[in-house]
This record gives C-alpha cells, sequence and structure tokens, in this order.
C-alpha cells in the first residue's frame, strides 16, 4: 500500500478530532494500543484513512492496517572522528611509601685489588733444649745441638726477603730462656743478605750453659 500526503493529513486530521470529541476512541481502547501498535483502517476507495483503537472492525470497503508507534532498531552507524586530546589534569597526591622489596641475590665477585704494602714479617718459635722437640711455630723449623748449652735455630729458606733489614739487613732476633729462666746469647745472627736465599740461622746459647732450657724466639724482618 502506498501511503500519499493526503492520507498522512488525514489520519493526522483523525487522530486529533478525537481529541477534541472528548476521547470518544479512547472510550473503546488505548490509541496507540497498550503494545504500542496503532491501529487504523484505510478506504480503498477514496484513500481516506481513519485511526482507530484496538479491536474496533474496519467497515466496508475499508482495510485494517496496523503500524508500530517506534519504528525497529536501525543499525548501528559509523563510529564518529577521534576528538582532540583533553588538556593534561592537575598533579595528583604523592602516595605512600612502598613496603621493602626483598634482598637481591649476591653480585658477582669484583676484581683482585692491587697489592698492599707487605707488612713486617715475623718468625717466632719454641724447642725444648734437651730433646730439640719444636713444641710451637710460625712455620717448620729445626735446631741443631752443637753442645752442652748451645743451638743453632734453621729458619727456611724464603722465609724473608734477602734485602729486608737494618745495617746488615739481617732481621732482628730476639732470643730468651723458659722453666727455668735465665739470660742467651746469640753469637752468630745470619740472615737472607748474607745466605741469599732469605733464610736465617741464629747461634745461641744458654749462659749457664745448660741444656734444661725451655728456648723461645722471635725473629722480625724491619727497614
Amino acid at each position: 500500500m502506498r501511503i500519499t500526503k493526503r492520507t498522512a493529513v488525514i489520519a493526522v486530521a483523525a487522530v486529533v478530532g478525537l481529541g477534541v470529541s472528548g476521547g470518544t476512541a479512547y472510550a473503546a481502547g488505548l490509541i496507540p494500543g497498550s503494545d504500542g501498535v496503532i491501529h487504523g483502517c484505510y478506504n480503498k476507495t477514496n484513500g481516506n484513512l481513519r485511526v482507530v483503537a484496538a479491536g474496533t472492525a474496519c467497515r466496508n470497503p475499508e482495510k485494517t492496517l496496523a503500524w508500530n508507534q517506534t519504528g525497529p532498531v536501525g543499525p548501528q552507524g559509523p563510529a564518529g572522528p577521534q576528538g582532540p586530546t583533553g588538556a593534561t589534569g592537575a598533579t595528583g597526591a604523592t602516595g605512600a611509601t612502598g613496603a621493602t622489596g626483598a634482598t637481591g641475590p649476591a653480585g658477582p665477585t669484583g676484581p683482585q685489588g692491587p697489592a698492599g704494602n707487605d707488612a713486617p714479617k715475623t718468625f717466632a718459635g719454641e724447642f725444648q733444649g734437651t730433646s730439640l722437640a719444636v713444641w710451637s711455630g710460625t712455620a717448620a723449623f729445626t735446631v741443631t745441638h752443637n753442645g752442652a748449652g748451645s743451638w743453632s735455630i734453621h729458619i727456611p729458606a724464603g722465609t724473608f726477603p734477602t734485602g729486608t733489614g737494618v745495617g746488615n739487613g739481617c732481621p732482628i732476633p730476639m732470643v730468651q730462656a723458659l722453666v727455668p729462666g735465665g739470660p742467651m746469647i746469640i753469637d752468630q745472627n745470619l740472615c737472607g743478605p748474607i745466605t741469599g736465599d732469605g733464610s736465617v740461622r741464629l747461634d745461641v746459647r744458654s749462659a749457664d750453659g745448660s741444656d734444661n732450657h725451655f728456648v723461645s724466639f722471635v725473629v722480625t724482618a724491619v727497614g
């Protein structure tokens, strides 16, 4: 069916006429109906269209028509262009301090540092004068019994630098007798600059000429 401009004008006039007549159409039913459908009767002879309440029978030669007050939802339109970037907002307040994180893994070992200055080299030891048993020592050393109350103490090669010392270049020795005590005499101190290999030989003897002593010695390189 083709609805002309004239038909639409008649339909509007019919609706207005229903309103002016004090609600005659509303007494018969709702326009549009509760389902949103508008009902009408179209005269096939003269093209007139009148709006009627739901359930109203059309006259002869009218044709019953019905249409929705609201049409079906159309397809979604294309997206519009992106709008311009808004202005930068104000800086927010500083947040609370977070919890301390877990300790990270240990880093790799760093390179070896440069060699430091050599500390004074010290060698100490103690032995029994009669049995020549070594009681303690910075490192291994040996003792030779030369006679009653006389010994030679041998500190091995490489213990002291060959150029270390004062005067004649020898480390300074100190020897004492223990249990029983008594003075000790150093007869000879052969050291690195003389031996040429960093060893030390001390020839010592007890003032009382007795072997019955614990002999203690300390040799320190200086200079």
